[in-house]
């Protein structure tokens, strides 16, 4: 099977031309899943992630932290107002038991 790649290594419709086994675990991939990886002159082969998707990702995992410390943040105030809250209960009982 002939693939060619881009000037990115990535397989492409033209380019840099590679010849691969029929057998070889790329030739065995459906068009639209090898589009997603690159190929090596040494045989070797791995996923193609653009420089864009691993920005995207990293904005995404910045935004999960940031989601994790509100949540965080947001569980200890509740918390916190439920202790408040048995508090003020517990106080209105006893008056009222007292009273």
């Amino acid at each position: 099977m002939i693939i060619y790649t881009d000037g990115e290594n990535r397989i492409a419709s033209s380019g840099a031309k590679h010849e691969i086994a029929d057998d070889h675990p790329l030739a065995l991939m459906s068009d639209a899943r090898r589009l997603c990886y690159c190929y090596e002159d040494n045989g070797s082969f791995y996923p193609y992630v653009s420089t864009d998707i691993i920005a995207k990702l990293e904005t995404q995992a910045d935004s999960n932290i940031d989601l994790a410390l509100a949540v965080a943040e947001l569980a200890e105030t509740s918390a916190a107002d439920k202790l408040e809250v048995e508090l003020a209960i517990a106080e209105l009982a006893e008056v009222m038991m007292n009273g």
